[in-house]
């Protein structure tokens, strides 16, 4: 059991892990980011089979990003998970001959607080920032009033260890709490 249980959240812990990420993401020695990691990390993105594991990573974190922008949506967690929804912008290819291509994501990270204190990301989805309408043409966008927000549908709190009670989640503040 880990001596994280029954500590407050405070998402300015995850603020600061999220500002080491962007730094190592930026990194000329790509090897490093895999630290960031759980070591059962799973990495998904789309057309790309699941990175599974440290060791995967390591071996296919090659690519350095440049610019890297993490404006987060939502953060929701407890003393020992963390759930982050963001938009995430980097340039990939960037060289002395060339400016590279700008990259727009939303992207999922859930947070895992290790025995050592250290936040980690043990799974984190990568999906294309696109418009609502260009992704799904047969649905209308939904009604400023009709988007879905907390936990309307349950999934919070499915299969959830009683540690991390939903009931215990501390929202960003202006958001109201899962209670």
């Amino acid at each position: 059991m880990s001596d994280n249980v029954g500590m407050p959240f405070d998402p300015e812990e995850i603020r600061s892990a999220e500002r080491h990420l962007i730094a190592l993401l930026e990194d000329s020695d790509t090897g490093k980011r895999v630290m960031s990691y759980t070591e059962d990390a799973v990495f998904m993105m789309p057309g790309e089979p699941p990175i599974e594991g440290r060791e995967q990573m390591r071996s296919r974190a090659k690519t350095r990003l440049h610019s890297v922008s993490l404006i987060p949506l939502t953060t929701e967690g407890n003393e020992c998970f963390a759930s982050v929804y963001a938009r995430f912008s980097c340039v990939l290819g960037k060289s002395e001959t060339s400016e590279g291509q700008r990259v727009a994501l939303r992207i999922l990270m859930i947070w895992r607080k290790g025995e050592d204190g250290v936040w980690r990301i043990s799974r984190e989805f990568l999906i294309p920032e696109v418009s609502f309408e260009a992704s799904f043409p047969i649905w209308e966008a939904p009604l400023q009033s009709e988007r879905l927000d907390g936990d309307q549908f349950g999934l919070l709190s499915a299969g959830m260890p009683e540690a991390c009670n939903p009931a215990e989640v501390i929202s960003k503040p202006g958001r109201p709490s899962a209670e």
